[in-house]
């Protein structure tokens, strides 16, 4: 314990158009399933990301681009906790390590061909189809009775529903944590909709 430590962040100016950036960020939960986008601006050019550790609630990766030039883009990237304050060096490297995995992530993404853009939208569609949008009061029902199983992250689309299972739901806090999220709002399905 060294008392909090400020959020982790690095910026990087990359050879790429802001534009092209814009046009491929959204893919980086297609790259990295990991990281899902809970909020984005695209007025401000600033983009949320959210992503869950083994025995954390996880982590917000806030990325937020500035174009310095027609050909080159400054990207910055912090990694704040969901609840409280990095306050010792592991943690402090796994954010380190969040960093690098959403650069690369974000690399590939600029990268990509049109044809693999194209063929990440049709799968994207496809997974949205398949997968039904929940209730919002049938997901505070789901999570009350459930929620130390991660039912309702299951439910909900969500790849981490495993973690709850094996920590019955952060032994009640995570449970407590998605219900208040599930009430009001801010916790939405895995692809980014809004409960109904």
């Amino acid at each position: 314990m060294i008392g909090a430590i400020p959020n982790p962040k690095k910026t990087l100016t990359i050879d790429y158009s802001i534009e092209s950036v814009l046009s491929t960020i959204e893919y980086i939960p297609s790259i990295d399933s990991n990281y899902g986008i809970t909020n984005k601006n695209d007025v401000l050019k600033l983009y949320t990301f959210e992503a869950t550790e083994f025995l954390s609630l996880g982590i917000y990766a806030d990325v937020s681009l500035n174009s310095n030039s027609e050909s080159k883009t400054e990207i910055t990237i912090e990694i704040r906790r969901k609840i409280g304050a990095f306050d010792n060096s592991i943690e402090v490297q796994k954010a380190n390590k969040h960093i690098e995995k959403l650069f690369d992530a974000l690399s590939k993404c600029i990268t990509l061909t049109p044809k693999q853009l194209q063929d990440i939208e049709i799968e994207k569609q496809s997974n949205q189809s398949n997968k039904q949008i929940q209730s919002k009061v049938t997901m505070m029902i789901v999570c009350w009775f459930l929620g130390g199983l991660g039912i309702h992250r299951l439910m909900m689309g969500y790849s981490n529903w495993w973690l709850m299972l094996i920590t019955l739901g952060g032994c009640g806090i995570w449970t407590l944590i998605d219900l208040i999220q599930i009430a009001t709002g801010s916790m939405k399905m895995a692809d980014g909709r809004d409960l109904t």
